[in-house]
């Protein structure tokens, strides 16, 4: 219940903070696919997306799994908020540089086109960013759960 406040508060401020009027400019579902496929292959050729599914139910104490297990989900969490980052990372780097290389030297307004380019190029960054706070309590929710698993005294499988 908690985190679902949380998710709602964060949309409510990122969209206050973006504006309604400019909301359209942050909207890249190409850029979100980008991302997106590369956390789920990652997910998929690492076998790890049970862990993660298990990871949300952890969380919020749905499920009672062994100190193995749980260290799995957290694993597969961070693993995916390493690879949002890096996603975007490349996504912002090919942005950057189609932009500076299919931009016309010439033109009187290339600082502009520069400028613009760079801007869209910065959106997967934003959608990378987007997803390591939306994933980061639950990171520390199942870290939570590995301390009292650790402290209970039980040992690893």
């Amino acid at each position: 219940m908690l985190y679902a406040i949380y998710l709602i508060g964060l949309t409510g401020i990122t969209v206050w903070g973006i504006g309604l009027e400019h909301m359209w400019a942050f909207v890249d579902s190409v850029t979100l696919y980008f991302i997106l496929l590369f956390c789920v292959f990652c997910l998929v050729f690492t076998k790890s997306l049970k862990p993660f599914g298990r990871s949300f139910l952890l969380a919020f104490g749905k499920k009672n799994d062994s100190l193995v297990q749980c260290r799995e989900s957290l694993q597969s969490v961070k693993m995916v908020m390493l690879m949002a980052a890096l996603s975007g990372l490349l996504g912002f780097l090919i942005g950057s540089i189609n932009g500076l290389k299919f931009s016309d030297a010439l033109s009187p307004d290339i600082v502009y086109h520069i400028a613009l380019d760079t801007s869209v190029a910065f959106i997967s960054i934003f959608y990378a960013v987007c997803i390591c706070v939306i994933l980061l309590p639950v990171f520390f929710m199942v870290k939570k759960h590995i301390i009292i698993l650790e402290n209970a005294g039980e040992t690893t499988d």
